[in-house]
């Protein structure tokens, strides 16, 4: 199952689900083979950034968009990722970043963050689905 790197608002939930789905792989990928392919030499390195007790080095987002063929929008939005998850940000460019990864985030990945979007979201397909369903005969 390939996971869009637009459903994340964190570089390290982007690279542990990364590592759990890489393309072309039936099962996880262990930490030493996903920093091989990332081109570092020690699975170590990734394991501290997915840990946050490193920063990112700038060229990751190009790094990966290699490994994996990201098309340039995706690439731009893990760029933003990797600069949001870099080591100390301010407060101003915290928000600043965050601003951007809502603005490069396609509509089609809307961010959902309390209960009462959460239940609009759904009521807005569920409701007239079942509504449809009931006038037709179809529910039982």
């Amino acid at each position: 199952m390939n996971v869009s790197v637009y459903e994340f608002n964190e570089l390290s939930e982007y690279l542990l689900n990364l590592q759990s789905h890489f393309p072309g792989q039936r099962k996880a990928l262990t930490l030493n083979k996903l920093a091989t392919s990332l081109g570092y030499r020690s699975p170590r390195a990734v394991a501290m950034i997915i840990k946050g007790q490193r920063s990112p080095p700038h060229n990751l987002a190009e790094r990966l968009s290699r490994v994996l063929k990201m098309p340039p929008g995706e690439l731009k939005y893990l760029e933003t990722l990797v600069k949001y998850s870099r080591k100390p940000l301010s407060l101003g460019e915290r928000s600043s970043l965050k601003q951007e990864l809502e603005r490069l985030r396609p509509k089609r990945f809307p961010k959902i963050t309390s209960p009462d979007e959460i239940q609009r979201f759904f009521c807005s397909w569920y409701i007239p689905v079942l509504k449809q369903l009931i006038e037709s005969g179809m529910a039982l």
